[in-house]
C-alpha cells in the first residue's frame, strides 16, 4: 500500500473511532439520571471501545503509524463527559454528599462518646450513633441497587473534630464545643436532605429522605436540648 494511501485510510479509520468514542460519551449523558440506563451505557460504552480499539490496532499494524496519542485524548474525553454526567446526577449527587457528611457525623458522635465529660451528653451520643449507622447501611444498600460508587469511611476527613479539640481542655468547654458542632452540622444535613426532597428522580432514594429527615429533626433537638441542659 502507498504511503499516501495509508494515510488516509488512518485519518478515516481514526475519525470514525474517534466519532465513535464521543458517541458513547453524548449517550451517557442521554441517561445519566437513570441507574439502570446508566449500566446499559457503561456495558455499551466497553463493547464500542473494545471495537475501537481493535480498528485503530488493526489499521496501526497495517500502517506502521504510532496512534496511542489519539486514542489516549479520545478515551480521556470519554471518562471526563462520564464524570461530569455522574456530577449532574441529582440522585448519586446526593447520595455521595449524604454519604460524606453522615461519616463525618459519626466520627464527632464517636469523639463524644470517648471524650465527653457530661452523662447525658455520652448516652445521647451512642443513640444518636445507632441511627447513623442505619442511615450508612441504608445508604450502602441503596448504591449498591443502583451500581453508585460512594466514598468510602477511609476516605472522609474531618477538619470539625481539629475544630473542636483545638485550644480546649476536657470538661464543660469541650463538650460545648462538641455540641455547638452537631447542631450545626444536623441543620445542614436538614437542608440538604429537604431540598434533596425535590430534585432526586429515584423513589427509593425519595423514601430514604423522607424516612431520615424525622430522624435527623429529632437529633436536632436532642442535641438543642444538650446545649441548653450543659454547664457553661
Amino acid at each position: 500500500m502507498l504511503k499516501q494511501e495509508k494515510d488516509i485510510l488512518m485519518r478515516s479509520v481514526t475519525g470514525r473511532t474517534v466519532r465513535l468514542l464521543f458517541s458513547c460519551a453524548l449517550f451517557i449523558l442521554s441517561c445519566n439520571n437513570s441507574s439502570t440506563n446508566a449500566t446499559r451505557a457503561a456495558d455499551s460504552v466497553k463493547a464500542k471501545l473494545r471495537e475501537a480499539g481493535q480498528k485503530i490496532g488493526a489499521v496501526a499494524k497495517t500502517t506502521g503509524r504510532d496512534v496511542k496519542d489519539d486514542a489516549k485524548i479520545a478515551a480521556d474525553s470519554i471518562a471526563q463527559k462520564a464524570q461530569e454526567a455522574f456530577n449532574r446526577n441529582p440522585d448519586s449527587s446526593f447520595a455521595t454528599k449524604a454519604t460524606i457528611n453522615n461519616e463525618k457525623e459519626l466520627k464527632i458522635l464517636e469523639e463524644g462518646v470517648e471524650k465527653g465529660t457530661n452523662k447525658e451528653l455520652k448516652s445521647d451520643a451512642g443513640k444518636m450513633i445507632a441511627d447513623h449507622k442505619k442511615l450508612k447501611a441504608e445508604l450502602k444498600r441503596y448504591a449498591s441497587m443502583k451500581r453508585y460508587k460512594l466514598p468510602d469511611e477511609n476516605e472522609v476527613e474531618n477538619s470539625d473534630i481539629k475544630r473542636i479539640n483545638s485550644n480546649r481542655e476536657i470538661g464543660n468547654d469541650w463538650d460545648n464545643g462538641w455540641t455547638s458542632q452537631l447542631i450545626d452540622d444536623h441543620q445542614n444535613a436538614i437542608n440538604d436532605f429537604e431540598k434533596a426532597q425535590g430534585k432526586v428522580k429515584d423513589h427509593a432514594l425519595n423514601r430514604l429522605i423522607t424516612n431520615t429527615l424525622p430522624v435527623l429533626h429529632k437529633h436536632l433537638d436532642m442535641v438543642n436540648k444538650l446545649k441548653n441542659d450543659l454547664p457553661r
